[in-house]
């Protein structure tokens, strides 16, 4: 079994049923599909059961979060690479994952672009780098769902931190760079993320988590640091809306604003 793919849900009916269909639809047919609901009330469980023969593992019950459910798939998934497509989340057509195994891949981290859909329903493409650093994976990381994650990953980094509510993800990927597993970029777009995601809405927290992030991992200097680089890059984006670097660059001959420009 090359794949298994295991989409996390909980009250989502609608975008579940998005998920699963673009999974059935694929060309590419060695894989397994784990669906892990969180007990929901809304009809995702009646949805799940629609499908029941064409999916590997279901299972509909209260768990403590979305890392929760992910290390529930993790320990009944038996394929050599793992993806977490969450309910809302979608291939980008129909032969993605055909073209993605088409050559023998790495034993590492498999990672691709994608597309994020507004409620207009236009895509806008997410372009990742060829290459990474750990700068990168703490501010931007990769798209999950774009991830394909060689199994025994798991083994020697651990599951994913259940602590954590947005960013354990982020969390995994960094510590599996530190310890120095492969990452390899495959240049094809596989995925479409639903933008309702929760770490697409819910910033401050994503800010915060991955402030203790950097402390657990780094210790409080690094983490006081981050906050500080933080708080720079916020002041800087307010500068630029309010208009007043450019004010000053074109008023440059003033006397008073040469002086300004020097604090600057």
């Amino acid at each position: 079994m090359i794949l298994s793919i295991i989409t996390i849900n909980l009250n989502n009916r609608e975008g579940l049923r998005r998920t699963i269909e673009s999974v059935l639809s694929q060309t590419f047919k060695d894989f397994e599909y784990l669906i892990i609901d969180g007990g929901s009330t809304d009809g995702s469980k009646e949805l799940i059961k629609e499908f029941e023969k064409d999916l590997t593992f279901t299972v509909s019950e209260p768990d403590s979060g979305i890392y929760s459910a992910m290390n529930k798939g993790i320990k009944k998934a038996k394929g050599d690479y793992l993806q977490f497509l969450n309910s809302g989340d979608c291939l980008a057509g129909n032969s993605v994952l055909e073209e993605l195994f088409r050559n023998e891949l790495p034993e590492g981290v498999i990672y691709t672009d994608g597309f994020t859909l507004d409620k207009q329903g236009n895509k806008k493409p997410i372009n990742l780098p060829p290459e990474l650093d750990q700068l990168y994976l703490i501010d931007h990381s990769i798209i999950h769902a774009g991830s394909f994650l060689f199994h025994e990953l798991f083994n020697e980094t651990g599951l994913y931190n259940e602590e954590y509510k947005i960013i354990s993800d982020t969390e995994f990927f960094l510590k599996a760079y530190l310890n120095g597993v492969y990452f390899y970029k495959v240049d094809l777009s596989t995925v479409i993320l639903d933008s309702d995601g929760i770490s697409r809405t819910n910033g401050a927290l994503v800010r915060k988590e991955k402030k203790q992030m950097a402390a657990s991992l780094f210790g409080e200097p690094y983490s006081a640091l981050y906050s500080d680089r933080e708080k720079l890059a916020s002041e800087i984006t307010f500068l630029k809306q309010s208009g007043l670097i450019r004010f000053l660059l074109n008023h440059r001959g003033n006397h008073l604003v040469n002086k300004l420009l020097r604090i600057f």
